[in-house]
């Protein structure tokens, strides 16, 4: 017991003198930084996905009837980060769906 006591008295001193620092994790604020930034990257891939859809569609319309290279382009692009967007969406639902088993508000 006298040990015990000496360590604690001791790691109080080294923490007082500053060179002892407690570190805690909080679990569900880790949790809703996950789910921000999920949400933040739907978010982007939304916008992304307008404007290269936008962007393509006005080309070919430019064009007339026969779209360019470049405006064909844009809008598969746009089209893989409208699939990026839904699968994000995906994982946000499952995200969800695992942070409520754990009982944590969003």
């Amino acid at each position: 017991a006298p040990k015990n006591m000496q360590y604690v008295t001791e790691t109080l001193e080294r923490m007082e003198r500053g060179e002892l620092k407690v570190r805690v994790r909080a679990l569900e604020a880790e949790q809703r930084l996950q789910r921000l930034e999920l949400m933040s990257s739907n978010s982007n891939a939304a916008v992304l996905a307008g404007l290269l859809l936008n962007t393509g569609l006005v080309l070919s319309a430019i064009s007339g009837g026969n779209p360019t290279l470049l405006s064909r382009g844009l809008v598969w692009a746009g089209v893989a980060m409208s699939v990026k967007w839904a699968s994000g969406l995906v994982k946000l639902k499952q995200l969800d769906k695992k942070l409520e088993s754990y009982k944590v508000k969003k």
